[in-house]
């Protein structure tokens, strides 16, 4: 695996509302082989360090030969409000999700931003970032996830039976590829705004920190995520989402 800079430039844009469902040449097979998580849409609540609150809208939609993936979040600290947008359209391929393109938006901090697309015939990785700047990641690695479908990957692995005690998968963000080793704790009782929940306890092998909680009573669907002092929660019974 190498990175390669470019230098600035425009290059292929994607839509900033969020990723649609695209036109992806010959990797464009119908999602097949796994059980795939039911489509979803949840709201969810929760706090940061106390003075402030969160809220996120997360769906998963069946868009004919593809996933797609959508986080909506609004924070609101003191007098301080923005949104943060993540998306990822995936395929499925036997018992593998394939990340097609991510995109990251952060209302707070426009650095933050990256649109990724994923090149699996070539086994590329391209990462745009707001400023100009590119990232081109070769030699790719075959599974790789951005931080949405790798959820969608949990939730198919969950749904299977196939979650290992630990398991290291490999995530790419911000232009940074890394293994992520997680730990599957069981089923516990999950503490959600919607009330108490039965779900499987995913943490970081090597951060405490991170928690994320995966409910067979919703197909697997997360109920409750932590990162450090933030933690949302699942607040009212999910919705339906778009198949089609």
């Amino acid at each position: 695996m190498g990175g390669r800079h470019r230098k600035p430039g425009r290059g292929g844009r994607m839509a900033r509302q969020c990723l649609p469902a695209l036109v992806l040449g010959t990797l464009c097979g119908a999602p097949r082989g796994a059980e795939l998580p039911a489509p979803f849409s949840a709201t969810y609540y929760g706090s940061k360090y106390l003075l402030g609150s969160i809220e996120a809208l997360l769906t998963l939609e069946h868009l004919g030969q593809h996933l797609r993936y959508t986080l909506r979040t609004r924070v609101s600290v003191v007098f301080l409000s923005y949104e943060l947008v993540d998306c990822s359209v995936m395929r499925v391929a036997g018992e593998i999700v394939y990340p097609l393109q991510h995109m990251h938006r952060d209302g707070h901090n426009a650095k933050r931003n990256t649109s990724t697309v994923f090149d699996w015939e070539q086994a590329v990785a391209t990462v745009a970032f707001d400023d100009g700047r590119r990232v081109e990641l070769r030699d790719l690695p075959r599974p790789a996830w951005d931080p949405m479908s790798l959820q969608v990957q949990l939730m198919i692995d969950a749904k299977r039976g196939a979650l290992d005690t630990v398991r290291s998968y490999r995530l790419l963000e911000a232009g940074r590829l890394r293994e992520w080793p997680l730990r599957f704790t069981g089923i516990e009782r999950a503490t959600t705004q919607h009330g108490p929940v039965d779900a499987i306890k995913v943490e970081r092998g090597d951060d405490k920190s991170f928690g994320f909680w995966l409910a067979p009573r919703y197909d697997y669907m997360p109920v409750r995520v932590q990162v450090g002092e933030v933690a949302v929660s699942l607040m009212s019974e999910p919705g339906a989402a778009r198949r089609g």
